[in-house]
């Protein structure tokens, strides 16, 4: 536990020089932007893998059901994307790294939402399929791990 306290006061801004400060804030900009283009590149995944997963379903039904689960998260993705790198264009940097959080959130709920949606379509009677997923697992993890540094827990 004494790492991460130390940890935490390193990472105190009140107590970085201004131009330690300065660097880490060009830094986070940077990072952000980086993260918003490859969140492109998740578009296009998300694309490619609905393709490939609905042309193996062989029920007309559910190939349509799993036709609107892709294209509502894929909206919902992009519009989130598009408002992102329109974020990233402004000069407020609480907007930009509050938006970052937001983005983080909103891909935790689509890939959760596009997961049930799955589950529910493809495995109704067994939950160990959505629950198994390590795309989820490695998104839930990551969030827990925020909030409990977040409140002081760890």
């Amino acid at each position: 536990m004494k790492i991460l306290h130390k940890i935490k006061q390193n990472l105190n801004r009140k107590k970085m020089s201004s131009s330690v400060l300065k660097v880490l804030e060009e830094e986070e900009l940077n990072g952000a932007i980086i993260a918003n283009r490859f969140r492109y590149l998740f578009l296009i995944l998300i694309a490619s893998g609905g393709a490939i997963n609905l042309y193996g379903i062989k029920d007309v039904e559910s190939r349509n059901k799993g036709i609107v689960i892709y294209f509502i998260g894929f909206f919902i993705y992009f519009a989130i994307t598009i408002f992102h790198t329109h974020i990233l264009t402004c000069d407020d940097k609480r907007k930009i790294r509050f938006f970052g959080f937001v983005t983080v959130l909103s891909d935790f709920a689509v890939l959760t939402g596009m997961m049930y949606s799955w589950y529910k379509l493809e495995s109704a009677d067994n939950f160990n399929y959505f629950l198994k997923n390590p795309s989820y697992i490695y998104i839930l993890l990551s969030h827990l791990y925020y909030r409990l540094y977040k409140f002081g827990c760890l």
